[in-house]
């Protein structure tokens, strides 16, 4: 399951603005994929938010790990950024949408294993 957060400005950045997109794990658990926009440009930033109301938490966080998948204070940018004249938003939005799908087919993966390790 995926959910866009809308667009809104960042209060601790105000050059910044992000546009959220979730993708659960479970009810409380979810990866972010959040292009980012601010005077130097778009970049899009990827982490986890692992809730310890999850039922099975630590294995989330563990498998979330080991593909790469950071905690929110150590956000990683993915190696593509994308200046002002270099790309329209067509491709930043393809870029998105890869990398969306990416994380979706990750996140599937990752419940289907943590469900057949507790079920």
């Amino acid at each position: 399951m995926r959910n866009q957060i809308p667009w809104r400005p960042n209060r601790y950045h105000r050059l910044k603005h992000y546009l959220q997109h979730r993708v659960r794990v479970d009810e409380e658990s979810y990866v972010v994929v959040e292009p980012m926009i601010s005077p130097g440009g778009w970049e899009v930033h990827v982490f986890r938010r692992v809730s310890p109301r999850s039922r099975d938490h630590l294995e989330i966080q563990r498998l979330l790990e080991e593909e790469g998948i950071p905690p929110e204070a150590d956000t990683a940018v993915l190696d593509r950024r994308f200046g002002y004249g270099e790309e329209n938003l067509g491709g930043i939005a393809s870029f998105v949408e890869e990398e969306l799908g990416r994380k979706a087919a990750l996140v599937r993966r990752i419940r289907d294993e943590v469900s057949r390790s507790t079920g």
